[in-house]
């Protein structure tokens, strides 16, 4: 099962706001998806896990995740995909498709000062 290609967060993107969408492209003949985010670069330290989400269905290819601090945390996320037999994708694929994006603070700008005459 080959690994989906992620689509959003870009790799390095700075994400704004309290929640992030993820998107990634289908895979043929997946059954379902697993996403993951963490806040460590490493795939197996469960201990920085953010998200880990098993979502079902051919066509999920989206997820919003809310609970982000915006405070200037740098994020990693990957995407598994698996089969009807429960096979997911080589680790090694989605290792390397991995991304990373950093959760900024949403900023409002200042309103703009108008004359009357």
């Amino acid at each position: 099962m080959a690994a989906p290609a992620l689509v959003s967060p870009a790799n390095g993107a700075s994400v704004s706001g309290t929640s992030v969408s993820f998107e990634w492209s289908p895979v043929s003949g997946a059954v379902s998806y697993k996403l993951l985010v963490s806040r460590s670069a490493s795939i197996l330290d469960t201990t920085k896990y953010k998200c880990n989400v098993d979502l079902v269905g051919e066509a999920t290819v989206t997820y919003i995740d809310t609970g982000y601090p915006a405070n200037g945390t740098r994020y990693y996320w990957w995407v598994w995909a698996y089969n009807a037999e429960e096979v997911p994708s080589l680790w090694a694929e989605v290792s390397a498709n991995g991304r990373n994006f950093t959760n900024t603070a949403a900023y409002i700008a200042a309103p703009a000062l108008v004359l009357s005459g």
